[in-house]
């Protein structure tokens, strides 16, 4: 196969999948500078000098959109570098935004600078630009040629105005936020993000939610919700409800979107330990009557059955909101360790499922990797003063990986449900070096239970990873294999496709990704990363 060396080429042979769900037809793809100027079915014989690559028995698709990622901030603070594992699973674009995080939207001269230079990423400390989403494109590397399609970040607009403070906003600081999450939506974002289980964003008032997402409506667009829990018993909600508290999560942002009549979208809709995956089948009926109400909700998932969040996130909100406070007091101590033991057995999650990613802390660096139960019995003490110990030295910010969040053939029903979209949820961890399976397999992975499993047909599968997501968020210009849209273009052996990171490690290279080309320009060839001329990351 000949690498195109001109603006115009042809991809022929391949069977073409467009995005649309219809079914897949032999044909070529004409490119030229950078845009899809032709679709023929069928193959012609060379009609001119222009380089025609050969597809024969690979799948012709629309560069995968992974619906739910933060590499925004890798794209204005990080580099190229962090890109080319998405690269290598077929990713040209990403939805930004995951858990009410953006490096824009921020609070000119914030008082709170060193908390916003310490995000939940392992990029390590970085500047962030005061201002809306048109400052933030000016710190956008050159080097990337991925697209963003931004969302701005609740969590991190209020973070730049009341820091990690759990109270209510004053009106003159409510009106601060939504007028920087408004700037950003007239900017171009997409949308407006926020995460009810990360902090700042889990002290959100009622009042407060409802003027977001009234915000939101009003201008037509997106609102992502990551719920409050995934867990059938958590710190968020009252022990003794009868509804499990991940129910209640998704009933939260079901009413609230049916009362404000804002586009939802439920991120990372996932049952945290085996105590929850019995909620399931509840959940999807919740989204199934919402959406004979007319609500307009779709929710994402990732293939894989874990999730990176921060410790503290996995306390409750009455500890999380003082921690520091609470973590000086045996009286409050007493009661987190019997709220987690409480949490943890009623939700099937233990201490052996829990993964430190990033220490923040030269204790535990060499700790980095291993499961808190295992970190404990190095220690020579309890699995929960090791996590409050973790906590304390890392000053709240390290960072775990989360198994059992989806049982035996969960995927697969979520895949299938009429609402969902797939997307990694996962970041480069760059510092430690413990990434999450889906930074670097999520995408084969979709397709792989598809072709092994039958529950999606290959068309539709592609579709809710390009197309689909394209429709939701609003962009115009990629996500199908039609004439006049933006060349982005993966093309993959639908025989061969595998994540291998089950058997190879957690970085491991998946198979059956052949080529992706972003804007036109060739980066992955043979499956093998290539240079490509320079092409700034865009936004919308």
């Amino acid at each position: 196969m000949e690498s195109p060396m001109s603006d115009r080429f042809i991809l022929t042979g391949g069977m073409i999948c467009d995005g649309t769900g219809q079914d897949a037809f032999q044909g070529e793809v004409l490119v030229e500078d950078g845009v899809i100027r032709q679709i023929t079915r069928g193959v012609s014989a060379p009609a001119d000098n222009t380089p025609r690559i050969d597809c024969q028995g690979l799948v012709v698709a629309p560069g995968f959109i992974d619906v739910t990622s933060n590499m925004d901030f890798y794209a204005g603070f990080g580099g190229s570098v962090y890109f080319g594992q998405f690269t290598r699973q077929g990713v040209t674009s990403f939805v930004t935004g995951q858990g009410g995080y953006s490096p824009f939207a921020i609070s000119a001269y914030s008082p709170h600078q060193t908390l916003l230079n310490q995000p939940p990423f392992d990029i390590g400390q970085i500047e962030q630009p005061a201002g809306g989403l048109r400052q933030f494109n000016h710190q956008l590397d050159s080097t990337i040629h991925h697209q963003l399609i931004p969302m701005a970040g609740h969590g991190s607009c209020r973070l730049s105005i009341a820091g990690y403070d759990n109270r209510p906003l004053s009106g003159k600081e409510q009106k601060q936020l939504l007028g920087l999450l408004e700037e950003s939506l007239q900017d171009g974002a997409a949308g407006i993000a926020i995460g009810l289980n990360e902090r700042p964003g889990m002290f959100a008032t009622k009042e407060e939610l409802h003027a977001v997402a009234q915000l939101t409506q009003r201008y037509d667009k997106v609102l992502r919700v990551h719920g409050r829990s995934q867990m059938a018993l958590s710190g968020y909600y009252p022990a003794l409800s009868l509804r499990r508290h991940n129910l209640q999560a998704l009933d939260e942002m079901l009413l609230l979107a049916r009362r404000i009549g804002v586009k939802l979208q439920c991120s990372q809709l996932a049952f945290l330990g085996d105590r929850s995956w019995y909620t399931m089948d509840t959940a999807l009926d919740s989204l199934y009557k919402a959406c004979e109400m007319g609500v307009d909700v779709q929710f994402d998932i990732s293939p894989h059955s874990v999730g990176t969040t921060r410790l503290i996130n996995l306390l409750p909100q009455w500890f999380v909101g003082n921690w520091q406070e609470g973590m000086a007091s045996r009286w409050q101590r007493q009661r987190l360790q019997l709220a987690l033991t409480l949490n943890f057995a009623m939700s099937g999650l233990g201490y052996s499922d829990i993964k430190l990613v990033s220490s923040y802390s030269e204790t535990y660096e060499p700790s980095e990797g291993e499961r808190l139960d295992t970190i404990a019995s190095s220690a020579g003490q309890s699995p929960f003063d090791t996590l409050l110990d973790i906590l304390d030295k890392s000053n709240s910010q390290a960072r775990v990986m989360v198994y059992e969040r989806y049982g035996i053939g969960m995927v697969q029903q979520l895949m299938a449900h009429v609402c969902s979209l797939l997307g990694s949820g996962a970041v480069p961890e760059p510092l430690s070096g413990v990434h999450h399976p889906s930074a670097v397999a999520a995408f084969p992975r979709f397709l792989q239970i598809a072709r092994n499993t039958g529950v999606l047909s290959m068309e539709h599968c592609v579709r809710k990873m390009t197309g689909a997501v394209a429709d939701r968020v609003g962009v115009r210009d990629r996500g199908y294999l039609l004439e006049g849209k933006r060349a982005d273009i993966t093309v993959f052996n639908w025989k061969s496709l595998m994540d291998l990171t089950d058997f190879a490690g957690y970085d491991a290279q998946p198979d059956g990704i052949d080529q992706v080309y972003i804007g036109g320009k060739c980066l992955l060839k043979q499956s093998r990363l290539v240079s490509a001329d320079s092409v700034s990351t865009n936004t919308l």
